[in-house]
């Protein structure tokens, strides 16, 4: 075994959808497996293009996006270090229905496609992680879609900005909750469903309340609880 491949197993041994699998199990997966370093604003994979591997990220961030007719952008989800992405075609062998770009340089764990769903195949608890993964990106996705019909804007961007909070917020020593992410006012439109100027406008009206502000590379949440308020619709 290289030394590339002894790295590769410890990377595995990091996530608990590899640890069933036996030390000759491990061996093999780790032969097939690779990371992938991918700079900011580069794509991952594209819409439309047959899936051939399974992502998983290692470190960094990645943006899921659907191209409309439009030649617009619409952002479904932003995955961070530890989890997996477009998942659908890994089990479908169908095409990927979205592209994943980037949001700062990360490095992804590929493997092949083929490969993996064998070694699921052969160990049920691989296939049920990987299941719960997408269960749960179903319930999210129709909570997403039920915030976008009914869903004042102030109250859509405001649990966008608290499920981002929760997934990769930090508190500083003022106690306010840090978001080190870099979105435009066209990203956060395109992800709570309106207009570049509404989402400006929304923003703008947060930042003159001191719930939250937004910079170039990051988000800063205020309060918290004031911003609650305003998701619960209160």
């Amino acid at each position: 075994m290289t030394q590339g491949d002894i790295q590769m197993k410890a990377f595995l041994r990091k996530y608990e959808l590899f640890q069933e699998l036996s030390p000759s199990e491990m061996n093999a997966l780790a032969r097939v497996s690779g990371l992938k370093h991918v700079k900011k604003g580069e794509y991952v994979c594209h819409e439309g293009t047959k899936a051939a591997s399974f992502y998983l990220i290692h470190d960094g961030m990645v943006k899921v996006v659907k191209h409309t007719n439009f030649g617009k952008d619409v952002i479904l989800d932003i995955y961070i270090a530890g989890e997996m992405f477009l998942l659908e075609p890994i089990f479908d062998n169908e095409l990927y229905p979205a592209s994943a770009v980037a949001v700062e340089d990360t490095t992804i764990l590929t493997m092949d496609r083929r490969k993996l769903v064998r070694y699921m195949d052969q160990n049920p608890k691989m296939m049920r992680l990987a299941l719960k993964e997408m269960a749960g990106r179903v319930r999210r996705l129709n909570s997403q879609i039920k915030d976008l019909m009914v869903g004042k804007v102030d109250y859509r961007i405001a649990n966008i900005m608290l499920k981002l909070s929760d997934k990769i917020g930090k508190e500083d020593v003022e106690g306010s909750i840090k978001i080190d992410i870099s979105l435009s006012r066209q990203d956060i439109a395109d992800l709570s469903g309106t207009t570049i100027e509404t989402a400006i406008r929304t923003m703008s009206k947060f930042a003159k309340k001191d719930i939250m502000k937004a910079s170039r590379n990051s988000i800063k949440i205020m309060d918290r609880d004031k911003l609650v308020d305003i998701a619960e619709g209160l």
